[in-house]
C-alpha cells in the first residue's frame, strides 16, 4: 500500500463507522459534561471526513463483506484487469480505515477505562463523605438527644426550685405575718406596760401624800396622848411590849434547843453508824475527831446565839422602860387631809 495513502488517512477524521454510532459520541461527551475531573484530550487534532468519502466508504461498509485474497504475484500483475485492481484498492483502504478505527476504539475504551476509574474514585469519595456526613448526622443526633436529655433534667430542676421558693415564700410570708401580729401584741403590751407604769407611779405619789398625811396625824395624835398623860394607855403600852420581848425570847430560845436537839440527833446516827459497822474503813482516830468536830460545831452554834439574845434581851428591855404613847385606832377623813 501506497505510502501517500496511508498518511493521508491517518490525518483525516473517523470514517463512517465511527459516525455511524452516535451513541457512543453522545456518552462520550455527557461523560465529559457530567464528569467531576476533567478528562485529558488526545493530542491528535480530529476533522470532519469529507462528504465524497463519506458516501462512499458509508456504501462499502453497508456492502455485504467479501472474502478477501491477498494480491497476486508481481508476475500477474500484468494480466490483472482494472475493475479488479480498483477493487482490490479500495478493500485495502476499508481495511485499512477498520484498523485505525479499531485503534480509536482502543483509544476510546482506554480512555473509557480511565473515566470510569476516575468516576469510580469520585464516586468512592463521595460515599466516604456521605459516610462521615451520615456520622455527623448520627453524632449530632445524639448530642441533640443528649441536649435534649439534659434540658429536660434542668427544666425539672428549675421546676422543682421554683416551687420550692413558692413554699418558701408563702411560708416567709406567714412568719412575716406572724412577726408582725407579735410585733402589734408587744406594742400593745408595752403600751399596756407603759400605762401601768403611769398609773402605779400615780398611785405610789398618792401612797406617799397619803403615807405624808397618815405620818402627820400620828404626829399629831401621838402629840396629843403625851399632852393629856395617858396612863393607862402607856401602861398597855408597855405590857404590850414586855410580852413581844417575852415572845422573841421564847422564840429564840426554841430555836437554840432545836438546833442542839439536831446536833444530839446527828452525834446518836454518828453513834449507830459506828456500831453497825458501817465505818469500818475509817480508823478510830478519824472517828473520834469528826465526833469532837460535830460536838464543838454545836457549842459554837450555841455560844454565837447568845450573845444575839441577850442582846435582843436587852434592847426590848429599854425599849419597855421608855414611855411611848398608846397605839390607837385611826381613819383619815377628806377634811382633815
Amino acid at each position: 500500500m501506497p505510502a501517500s495513502l496511508t498518511s493521508e488517512e491517518s490525518g483525516r477524521a473517523p470514517s463512517s463507522l465511527s459516525t455511524n454510532h452516535p451513541y457512543s459520541a453522545s456518552t462520550a461527551a455527557s461523560s465529559r459534561a457530567t464528569s467531576p475531573v476533567p478528562i485529558p484530550s488526545n493530542g491528535k487534532p480530529k476533522r470532519r471526513p469529507s462528504v465524497q468519502r463519506h458516501h462512499t466508504v458509508g456504501a462499502a461498509s453497508l456492502s455485504p463483506p467479501r472474502a478477501f485474497s491477498p494480491p497476486p504475484r508481481s508476475g500477474s500483475r500484468a494480466g490483472m484487469s482494472p475493475p479488479r485492481s480498483r477493487e482490490a484498492a479500495l478493500l485495502s483502504r476499508v481495511l485499512d480505515e477498520e484498523g485505525r478505527e479499531i485503534a480509536r476504539m482502543r483509544e476510546k475504551t482506554e480512555e473509557l477505562a480511565r473515566e470510569l476509574r476516575v468516576r469510580t474514585e469520585a464516586l468512592e469519595n463521595a460515599y466516604e463523605r456521605v459516610k462521615a456526613a451520615d456520622k455527623r448526622t448520627v453524632d449530632t443526633h445524639n448530642k441533640y438527644l443528649e441536649e435534649s436529655r439534659l434540658r429536660q433534667v434542668a427544666e425539672l430542676e428549675t421546676r422543682k426550685a421554683r416551687e420550692e421558693t413558692r413554699k418558701t415564700n408563702v411560708l416567709l410570708d406567714i412568719a412575716q405575718s406572724e412577726l408582725d401580729k407579735l410585733r402589734r401584741e408587744i406594742e400593745h403590751v408595752e403600751a399596756e406596760k407603759a400605762e401601768a407604769e403611769s398609773a402605779a407611779g400615780r398611785a405610789r405619789a398618792i401612797a406617799r401624800e397619803l403615807k405624808q398625811t397618815m405620818r402627820v396625824n400620828k404626829a399629831r395624835e401621838v402629840g396629843i396622848a403625851e399632852g393629856r398623860g395617858s396612863v393607862e394607855a402607856l401602861e398597855d403600852r408597855i405590857h404590850k411590849e414586855e410580852m413581844a420581848a417575852a415572845v422573841k425570847a421564847a422564840f429564840e430560845k426554841g430555836r437554840a434547843e432545836g438546833e442542839a436537839s439536831a446536833t444530839m440527833k446527828a452525834l446518836a446516827a454518828f453513834d449507830r453508824l459506828m456500831e453497825t459497822d458501817e465505818l469500818d474503813g475509817w480508823s478510830e482516830d478519824a472517828k473520834t475527831k469528826t465526833r469532837q468536830d460535830m460536838m464543838h460545831s454545836s457549842n459554837a452554834s450555841a455560844a454565837t446565839m447568845s450573845p444575839e439574845m441577850s442582846s435582843t434581851t436587852q434592847s426590848d428591855a429599854s425599849r419597855a422602860k421608855s414611855p411611848t404613847p398608846p397605839r390607837r385606832k385611826w381613819s383619815i377623813k377628806r377634811s382633815q387631809s
